[in-house]
């Protein structure tokens, strides 16, 4: 999980904060403080977390478990930001292996401490700290060894609070799993760490409590019918009247394909028509435009939930269209039935696909591209 904009619920010195800082003192870190000068005190401090994280304790040996991911894994690291702020992360992953199947979440708590005693302008307390539930979802690769992993994440909540956006981006890890260590490498050289499996009867306090999590993993949907299927074609319209009284018309055809281990592939074409109401349009000397943009699609399912990521555009580029377009990260939910909607949302923004009645088809290599909403 990454915080594109690092965040978090205040809380003061609370008894979390507190918590984390006994727990360093008690040793069971042994993380080298890596010191910067200097107290800055925002809520700044990048968009990732720790390049390269280490085990909590140095890692432990083989517990008996085996190569299975199932259990409780925990890892911590302590560092200091460009502020000169204490930062403690503290990770605690739940996960369930079924076969070659593995889902769970995990619950990630960051907290930065002034060393100064100047207070953060967040919150105008000496202290604050972040909180993230991570659904993750993926599989035991076919390595000959048998214990490399693969994991997805798919859904995130935070909580609210004066020093957290709540924004995030949700990432992929590769990784393997030996006895009572697993090392996992974040996707593109972003980062590694190495969670340490809680040996059988070895109880901590959850930090999910805090939080307010605790007790709050979704369930399985109880409804009695199965969630629709994702494969197959998709359509969304919408008519508007924009900031300059312009008609706005715009649409959508998706087309997905769900592989049997949840993976999302597929793509969708968006169209948007602009109308003027009086006048003419400076590019093209009429009253009206089109813009076309393709798009490619990758994404997971986990039960009735959807992420999906927008990977790569092409745009139709013209006097009325730059051609420019961003690329969103989508969240979702399939409704259960035997067609469903499949409802979206982005940033600030939100849509509600319906199933089309044209047949699924195989969907196109990247060939065209959608218009900035």
């Amino acid at each position: 999980m990454r915080s594109s904009a690092r965040a978090a619920e205040a809380i003061g010195t609370s008894r979390l904060a507190l918590a984390l800082l006994n727990v360093l003192v008690m040793g069971l870190s042994m993380i080298p403080l890596i010191g910067v000068a200097g107290c800055a005190h925002s809520t700044g401090g990048g968009t990732q977390r720790a390049s390269s994280k280490s085990s909590s304790d140095g890692g432990a040996g083989d517990d008996g478990a085996g190569a299975t991911a199932s259990g409780t894994w925990d890892w911590m690291f302590r560092s200091h930001d460009e502020g000169g702020n204490l930062v403690v992360e503290q990770e605690e992953w739940h996960l369930n292996q079924r076969g070659r199947t593995v889902d769970g979440y995990y619950d990630r708590v960051v907290t930065r401490i002034s060393q100064d005693e100047q207070l953060f302008k967040c919150n105008v307390q000496g202290s604050f700290t972040r909180f993230t539930r991570v659904r993750v979802a993926g599989e035991m690769t076919d390595d000959a060894s048998g214990k490399r992993v693969r994991l997805r994440e798919v859904e995130y909540r935070t909580k609210p609070g004066p020093c957290d956006d709540g924004a995030r981006i949700l990432v992929s890890y590769e990784g393997e799993i030996d006895g009572g260590a697993m090392r996992l490498s974040i996707e593109d050289g972003k980062g590694a760490q190495t969670l340490n499996r809680r040996k059988p009867g070895e109880r901590r306090e959850a930090i999910a409590r805090e939080a307010g999590f605790d007790g709050e993993e979704p369930a399985a949907s109880t409804s009695q019918e199965p969630p629709a299927r994702l494969s197959g074609r998709w359509e969304w319209s919408l008519r508007s009247i924009d900031a300059e009284g312009d008609e706005r018309n715009e649409r959508e055809n998706w087309a997905l394909v769900e592989d049997p281990d949840g993976e999302v592939h597929g793509s969708y074409d968006r169209w948007v028509t602009r109308t003027r109401g009086t006048g003419l349009f400076p590019c093209n000397g009429t009253d009206h435009f089109e813009t076309e943009t393709h798009y490619e699609i990758r994404g997971h399912r986990f039960g009735d939930r959807v992420t999906l990521t927008e990977t790569a555009y092409n745009a139709k580029k013209d006097r009325c269209d730059n051609g420019l377009r961003r690329l969103d990260l989508y969240q979702g939910t399939i409704s259960h039935g035997s067609n469903g909607v499949l409802i979206l949302t982005w940033g600030t923004g939100s849509q509600v696909l319906h199933r089309s009645p044209d047949p699924p088809v195989e969907t196109a290599p990247l060939t065209s591209s959608r218009a900035p909403r």
